[in-house]
This record gives C-alpha cells, structure tokens and sequence, in this order.
C-alpha cells in the first residue's frame, strides 16, 4: 500500500499501523534514562574525586568516562539491534545529558575551581 501524504510530502510504503509504530520509538527511553543517570553519577565522581585539581592522574579521568561509555554503548546497542533510529538514540541522548546537567547544578556546584 502506497500512500502520498501533501502535508509532510511523504510517500509512505507499508501498512498504516506499523508506520505509526515506528513512530512511537521517537525518543529512545533507554538512551535518556541512561544518559541522566549515568551523566550524573559521572558528574558526582568528578566533584567527588576532584578529577580537574591540577594534579590528577589519567585515572581520575577515565574513571568518570566510565558511566558516560556505558552509556554510549546502551544507546548503540538499541540502534543495532534495530529498536530504534539513530535519531532516536541522539535525541534520547541530548535529553538525557540536559536532565542529568540540570539535576546536579541544582543540587552541587561546578566541579571545577576557579579562582578569581
């Protein structure tokens, strides 16, 4: 079944139902709910191992990536087991960074000291 749609000027294949479906996945809760959490357990190591004091160790550093690629390789994984559009998984992913940003810049500071 084809189907011209004049306001979106999109010709769709397929059954109507399945397309709608799709359409459901848009954003990816996986991504997002792992992106906040994990972005701000990564946050929270920073602030509490005082990854940028000047004299850290690469450790420090990679010790906060760590949530942040677990949380890469969720959202990769929901695109390659064919669950949900890259897009998706990028929207899932900005959504989730913004929440986990906000919730800790209300509850901590910044993690890195300036001075004046």
């Amino acid at each position: 079944m084809q189907k011209f749609d004049p306001e979106t000027r999109m010709l769709y294949h397929g059954v109507k139902k399945i397309i709608k479906e799709g359409y459901k996945s848009f954003p990816s809760g996986h991504t997002s709910w792992s992106f906040a959490g994990l972005t701000f357990l990564a946050c929270y190591l920073s602030g509490k191992i005082k990854v940028f004091d000047r004299r850290g160790h690469v450790a420090k550093l990679c010790l906060v990536f760590l949530p942040i690629l677990v949380a890469v390789l969720i959202g990769i994984s929901r695109v390659d087991d064919y669950w949900h559009h890259w897009t998706d998984v990028f929207a899932g992913t900005i959504i989730g960074t913004f929440v986990a940003s906000f919730s800790y810049l209300h509850f901590f500071s910044l993690p890195i000291r300036r001075k004046w």
